[in-house]
């Protein structure tokens, strides 16, 4: 099996569609929680609990395929 060669990217409004799609996917939501915070460019970085953050959009990252430049994932960068 060989994996596709990524970069990660600044995110773009343009990416909303996709975080919002993986926000509905319950087998995204297995993994991956509370997407909702994703796809709000203004939120502040806020207490969530002892020593976590809710990430900012200027944290967060897109991976993309670089054969394609299509979207893949998401990393926030905390």
């Amino acid at each position: 099996m060989t994996l596709p060669k990524v970069v990660l990217t600044e995110y773009t409004s343009s990416d909303l569609p996709m975080l919002r799609y993986w926000r509905e996917d319950e087998d995204v939501l297995q993994y991956v929680h509370e997407l909702e915070h994703q796809e709000r460019d203004d939120v502040p970085g806020s207490r969530v609990s002892a020593g976590k953050y809710i990430a900012r959009p200027r944290m967060r990252r897109m991976v993309r395929d670089v054969a394609t430049e299509t979207v893949v994932g998401f990393v926030s960068v905390q």
